[in-house]
């Protein structure tokens, strides 16, 4: 936290991945108890960080689309997430397999953060949102498009997030790529990637 008493911290206490705020000095939960989760539910958050006041946190997380990582904005006293960023698409954390990309950036004033995103359509951006939106406008503003830069997207198929029935029943969330040229009457291969 801005006055260095809390760190915000990403968990899998539960089984997935969550933003939770500790004591710096001892590294026990804030209030009675374990540590209370800031996001929970169905959904991974994956990188989290302080605004300067210090009563509210913005995070990437995928809430309300698993095929999603969006930017948010979360509050100490239990008010609802905001959704700061729109999508389709994801915001990369830089963490895991793909250490070398960036992570988001606060701007000093933590009035503005900047990220990698990603769209069905352009694979590499940067953009940058303002962390006080409104709650019912999200919205983030380009700075930098590969599409925009002359990247040749005429080869690319078009991205569609789908979901199917597992053995078990499960719904499970999907990617599905195919090709532009697609002749629908016809039986093609898939690759299927699991991760």
């Amino acid at each position: 936290s801005p006055d260095g008493r809390r760190l915000a911290i990403i968990s899998v206490r539960d089984g997935w991945n969550h933003a939770y705020v500790i004591d710096a000095a001892t590294g026990a939960a804030t209030d009675a108890g374990a540590p209370a989760p800031l996001t929970e539910g169905a959904y991974e958050a994956y990188w989290v960080a302080w605004l300067p006041a210090g009563r509210e946190l913005v995070a990437v997380t995928s809430q309300g689309d698993l095929q999603q990582n969006l930017l948010w904005r979360l509050s100490l006293d239990g008010r609802p997430a905001v959704l700061l960023t729109n999508g389709p698409g994801i915001i990369t954390d830089g963490g895991g397999d793909l250490g070398s990309l960036p992570r988001p950036v606060l701007s000093p004033d933590g009035r503005q953060v900047a990220f990698p995103f990603s769209t069905p359509d352009d694979f590499a951006q940067i953009r940058v949102a303002e962390t006080g939106a409104a709650a019912d406008v999200p919205r983030s503003r380009i700075l930098y498009s590969t599409v925009a830069n002359g990247f040749p997207q005429a080869g690319l198929g078009h991205i569609a997030t789908v979901t199917f029935k597992s053995h078990d029943g499960a719904t499970v969330p999907a990617t599905l790529v195919p090709p532009r040229n697609l002749d629908p009457t016809v039986r093609h291969p898939a690759i299927v990637h699991f991760y």
